[in-house]
């Protein structure tokens, strides 16, 4: 087996090379998607300082007290999309959909026959809600000055010709699988560059550093598909009091779990004549699971019947991840006149040491207003620094640093506000309203909007909702972390259907 690590240049090369995480994961775990029950939707999610709805209480844990009754309730959801990707002047959209449980909840308030208490009702409440889901499929079609070639490159630069190559009792899988634990992702992505072909040595020389590409190309053209899977589940345990009924104080404590799965597939063809490549296709699948923690502080004024104020906090979430990666290299190409189909497809699993993501808290602050029994209106505005993500790990390394570095460089303070309301006939509801959230990336567009309608029956202790939402959210990132890093600026059109059911007990 090949003797890496042999001098401390060497070394330095290969730290950053260590981990496979981009700056890019910390705001993808961040950015929460607009889930919940029928009758929070219908109302853009703004209830900051009304309470008495389950995904409300998830928001602001001094809802849970305005419960009169012990209830449970359940939501799911219908989302149809059109995902669309433009990249360098074309546009391409997919569309598809799919079934999701948006809101589980329970909640016991417990009421103080004591007319003098201060506390006249206290309320425990469980809720699970759907935080994120990662269920999306984008088609990128384009041409491009710059290749995947690039990527390769980027991370062969600084190795030793004598590490990419195979002796002769040495495997793809074998050294693969070294470079993986004994140096890093970076290494293996020059190991399938230089064994697909794609990159080659400057000089045959075995201590040879500088590499030089294969492909020739004026521009080319490039078929990305990714597809992503999995979810961001919160559950919270709130505590939550009614102070002589003008002050409602509650406390959540909540635990996370974060299942990610992302296949991505690139094919590059459209190289000049004089070129040895002819074709390139690279493929990564990588899948993440973790858990983490959070707290939630909130509170709700009753100024006066009418008039409410309402203000929460979400701490920081402290995740612990961990990755899984395979991935493959397929290169159609001419040697001495010869015509080749290259496969590098290491039968291996990366698997990468535990690492702590923290994602940014948030604050919001409400205004309500009661119209007696006949309906009711609520604006939140909220604030979240993208850019106070941050990696970290027991023994930290200059990788995550650079990461971290390009997290605030990259990621800005959002502003998000919702309207919503509700007018009562009787038994029935209608409701509706208004949601932006801006800024999250710098010099970017990147941002999201949308319009919501619902209605809502009651009788005899049962309550139904339904809610229609329309969304626009658009966000920009580069095909890949190094080389290839053109961006591509995506556009979701969801259309999402929420049915809900609520019962007392």
């Amino acid at each position: 087996m090949k003797q890496f690590l042999k001098t401390i240049v060497f070394i330095a090369l290969a730290i950053p090379y260590a981990q496979a995480q981009t700056a890019y994961d910390a705001f993808k775990y961040s950015v929460e998607a607009f889930n919940g029950s029928a009758r929070y939707t219908a109302m853009a999610g703004s209830f900051g300082a009304l309470g008495g709805d389950f995904s409300a209480v998830v928001d602001n844990p001094a809802g849970a007290a305005v419960f009169q009754f012990p209830e449970v309730g359940i939501s799911m959801a219908h989302e149809a999309n059109n995902n669309g990707a433009s990249y360098n002047g074309n546009f391409n959209s997919i569309e598809f959909s799919n079934n999701m449980l948006h809101q589980f909840g329970l909640v016991i308030p417990l009421k103080d026959n004591n007319t003098e208490s201060d506390w006249p009702k206290i309320a425990f409440a469980f809720n699970y809600k759907r935080q994120n889901d990662f269920d999306e499929k984008y088609r990128v079609l384009g041409t491009s000055t710059r290749g995947i070639d690039q990527y390769f490159l980027y991370y062969a630069n600084g190795i030793e010709l004598q590490d990419l190559i195979l002796g002769n009792d040495e495997t793809v899988d074998g050294v693969y699988r070294y470079l993986g634990n004994n140096v890093g992702y970076g290494a293996q992505q020059a190991f399938l560059g230089f064994q697909g072909y794609i990159v080659n040595a400057a000089t045959n020389t075995p201590r040879e550093t500088a590499y030089v590409s294969n492909a020739q190309y004026t521009r080319v053209q490039q078929d990305y598909f990714v597809k992503t899977a999995g979810k961001n589940n919160k559950y919270a345990f709130t505590l939550s009091g009614a102070y002589k009924n003008k002050l409602y104080l509650g406390l959540s404590v909540n635990s996370h779990k974060v299942e990610f799965s992302q296949t991505d597939d690139l094919v590059e063809t459209g190289f000049s004549n004089a070129s040895n490549v002819e074709r390139i296709q690279f493929s990564n699948e990588l899948n993440t699971y973790g858990n983490g923690f959070s707290i939630q502080v909130g509170g709700i004024a009753v100024l006066s019947n009418a008039l409410r104020l309402g203000v929460s906090y979400h701490s920081p979430t402290w995740l612990n991840l961990y990755d899984e990666s395979h991935q493959f290299l397929i290169t159609d190409h001419y040697d001495q006149d010869r015509f080749i189909e290259e496969t590098v497809a290491p039968d291996i699993i990366n698997t990468y040491p535990e690492y702590y993501l923290h994602i940014p808290g948030k604050v919001t602050g409400s205004v309500a207003y009661v119209f007696g029994t006949k309906g009711l209106l609520n604006f939140d505005y909220t604030q979240r620094h993208y850019g106070n993500a941050q990696f970290d790990e027991e023994d930290a390394s200059t990788y995550l640093s650079s990461l971290n570095t390009a997290i605030q460089q990259r990621y800005a303070t959002s502003t998000r506000m919702a309207l919503g309301g509700e007018y009562r006939f009787q038994k029935i509801s209608v409701r509706g309203g208004f949601f932006s959230e801006t800024n999250r990336i710098k010099n970017t567009t990147s941002g999201m909007t949308g319009y919501s309608f619902g209605l809502g029956y009651t009788q005899r202790g049962n309550s139904w909702a339904l809610s229609l939402v329309q969304q626009e959210i658009d966000f920009a990132q580069p095909l890949y972390s190094e080389g290839l890093t053109n961006t591509v600026n995506y556009n979701r059109s969801p259309f999402q259907i929420t049915l809900s059911y609520n019962f007392k007990l």
